[in-house]
């Protein structure tokens, strides 16, 4: 292996993220806000998978096979940039206002991948084009826990 570390890093990411996504395919909920959860675990577990590929093997090899896994990687990325969105719009807005969201997460995504695959294929770009979906969902799991009532006061013994 060229880097181990980061190799096995990335392959214990791809399995919790494969747990993950087991766990929340099967979970109670809206079907669309769950779906959307399991493409992001399934999305970062494959990112995480393959990029454990290209440091495990293939960093110091011929630029093709290395290149063509590593384009593969920031897909990936931006598909978990998608069901960033997707989660988001699909647990705290009305079906039209998230299919409003959704045209322009898919239309961010298509950017994305041919500026990643076509001009500039760097994980820079593939964190900046996150951080809008990141912020998006951080704020909109922010106000979701802001509307959920107040736990029950807790039982203390005497």
């Amino acid at each position: 292996m060229t880097e181990p570390d980061v190799a096995l890093t990335d392959y214990g990411i791809a399995l919790e993220c494969a747990i993950l996504a087991w766990l929340v395919r099967g979970g109670e909920g809206r079907r669309s806000v769950l779906r959307w959860a399991t493409l992001f675990f399934a999305s970062i577990g494959v990112a995480a998978l393959i990029g454990g590929i290209v440091h495990g093997f293939l960093l110091h090899t011929r630029p093709g096979p290395a290149m063509v896994l590593w384009l593969a990687t920031l897909l990936a990325v931006g598909v978990t940039a998608l069901s960033a969105w997707g989660v988001g719009a699909a647990s705290h807005f009305a079906p039209v206002a998230a299919r409003w969201i959704m045209l322009a997460a898919v239309l961010d995504f298509l950017a994305y991948a041919v500026i990643v695959v076509g001009i500039i294929p760097s994980f820079t770009v593939a964190v900046l084009n996150s951080l809008a979906a990141v912020l998006f969902l951080l704020a909109v799991l922010r106000l979701a826990h802001q509307r959920r009532p107040e736990p029950p006061a807790r039982l203390e013994a005497r």
